[in-house]
This record gives C-alpha cells, sequence and structure tokens, in this order.
C-alpha cells in the first residue's frame, strides 16, 4: 500500500519537489507517493480537509498558501511560529502539525567554507519578504555576527530587522544605498525575484562595488546561475546559487515524514539536470 505525499499550490505545474522527492523514495525503495496539487484559492479548505480525509502523511505548501494554511494546523513547529508561515505539513495522530524548513534547508546549504565561519561574518540580506524572513530568522539564531536588511520598502526591513531582536542587533538600511554599501560584507544574499525567468537580465542592485573574497548568493535557481550571480563571478566574487537552498528544504519535509535521510547527492543532481534541460529547451525555442 503506498501512502501519499505532496505539494499544493497555485500555480504548480513547474514545483521541482515531485521529481526529486519520487526520485528519493524510488532510490529507497519507500512505500510513499508525492504528486503535485494545483489548488484554486477558493478550494484550499477542502483541499486540506481532503487530504487529511485520504490519509496522506503530509505535503508541503507553496505559493501562495504558505501563511493561510496556518490556521489549519493543530500544532507548529518554533519556525513556523516565528515566521507566521508554513511550507510543510506532518499528519500524524489525526494532527496536523506545521513546520518551516526554508530558513534551516538555506543554512544547510551554504558551503562549509560559510557555515563554519557565520559567526564571523557581517551579512547583507536583499528583500524582507518571506523567504528572506526565513532566511534571516535562521542566520540570526546561528549568531551571525551582524545582519542587515536592504528592502525596497525601508519600514519592511526595518520590521524584519526588529523581529530579530532576540538574537542579534540586525539593521536596516535604505535601498539606494546597496550599490555602495555592498562592498563591506561578507556574505551578500539575493531572495527577490529579480532575475527570475523569463526576466533575466534584471539585477537587484548595480555590481560596481562587489569585489574579489565576497560571497553572493541567489536564490533565485531560474536561470540556474543568474545574471547576478554571473555579474559577482566577473568581479572575483565567489557564488551560490539557489538550488541548495531547494533541495535542502526538501530534504528536512523528507525526513520529517519518513524518518529516513534520504540520498541528497541524488536529489540535488536530478534538479540541476532538470533545470538545465528546461534551459536548453528555452534557448531552442528563442
Amino acid at each position: 500500500m503506498i501512502t501519499m505525499l505532496g505539494v499544493i499550490g497555485h500555480p504548480i505545474q513547474h514545483s521541482l519537489s515531485p521529481l526529486m522527492h519520487n526520485r528519493a523514495l524510488q532510490d529507497q525503495n519507500l512505500p510513499y507517493g508525492y504528486a503535485p496539487f494545483d489548488v484554486e484559492p477558493a478550494l484550499l479548505s477542502a483541499a486540506i480537509q481532503g487530504m487529511k480525509a485520504l490519509g496522506f502523511r503530509g505535503w508541503n505548501i507553496t505559493i501562495p498558501y504558505k501563511e493561510q494554511v496556518v490556521p489549519w494546523c493543530d500544532e507548529l513547529d518554533e519556525d513556523a511560529r516565528i515566521m507566521g508561515a508554513v511550507n510543510t505539513i506532518v499528519h500524524k495522530n489525526g494532527k496536523l502539525i506545521g513546520y518551516n524548513t526554508d530558513g534551516r534547508g538555506y543554512v544547510r546549504s551554504l558551503p562549509s567554507a560559510v557555515y563554519q565561519v557565520l559567526d564571523q561574518l557581517d551579512v547583507l540580506i536583499i528583500g524582507a519578504g518571506g523567504a528572506a524572513k526565513a532566511i534571516a530568522v535562521a542566520l540570526a539564531r546561528h549568531s551571525v555576527h551582524q545582519l542587515t536588511i536592504a528592502n525596497r520598502t525601508l519600514q519592511r526591513g526595518e520590521a524584519l530587522a526588529q523581529q530579530l531582536a532576540p538574537w542579534i542587533n540586525a539593521m536596516s538600511i535604505p535601498f539606494q544605498q546597496v550599490e555602495v554599501e555592498a562592498a563591506r560584507y561578507d556574505l551578500i544574499i539575493q531572495t527577490t525575484p529579480c532575475g527570475l525567468y523569463p526576466h533575466v537580465d534584471q539585477l537587484p542592485f548595480p555590481p560596481t562595488h562587489l569585489h574579489s573574497g565576497q560571497w553572493v548568493s541567489d536564490i533565485v535557481y531560474r536561470p540556474l546561475k543568474t545574471a547576478f550571480l554571473q555579474a559577482a563571478e566577473e568581479r572575483g566574487c565567489m557564488t551560490i546559487d539557489g538550488v541548495g537552498m531547494l533541495v535542502h528544504q526538501a530534504v528536512l519535509a523528507y525526513e520529517l515524514w519518513t524518518g529516513v535521510k534520504p540520498p541528497i547527492t541524488t536529489m540535488e543532481a536530478v534538479v540541476r539536470q532538470s533545470l538545465q534541460d528546461e534551459m536548453n529547451r528555452n534557448m531552442r525555442v528563442e
């Protein structure tokens, strides 16, 4: 008998979650299946009740429902409670338990050269949306040396900085200062949709002052190497693409559902191959 897992969102057709989860489940011969479900906003409540009634072990939540599903959860883990957003639900003993694995997934995805010295790094996060919040909370709980938020709406950046007060003394800067200020950070994390396909030429800010010795991260993974990461590499920066966060947030969800550590290398490989194939198809069409 197969126990079901899945992901709900709207739209959902471009989700890579079914690909990497099903490959891992197949490789480990586990009795689960994972499927995508495109749920219209008016049917969200019915979808959650239906998945619960059908005995789903759990499911992922993606845009635009991460905040909307919170009231449906009987319990929340600390990350989900702090962020007010859920990306993973576990159905256990008749209860729905909400988790947020985005921030921890991002931190897990960092190269060891970065992860091992987080407490020494000055970090700049571009954006103050859901992903930025998840990453900021995770980094704050790892006691980064300094954390700065730059968002086009200054008040939203300030609100996020204030929310990090239990862990670190974060700050927010006006977005207009980013181009010059960027030079002084050890790690810059781009969390906005800027550069997402098909707007592949967009940059979050002019990279004029980026320089060698800096790490530059972009959570966008379509395309695999964004214009921002290309510009950073041209200036000698070390770069981190968005696949790692995508994979590691999924790894954490997989472990919550199955109690088994998945084949991370395999999951990453199938995602990268799929994105490369997708890019090749887009190039042929254009």
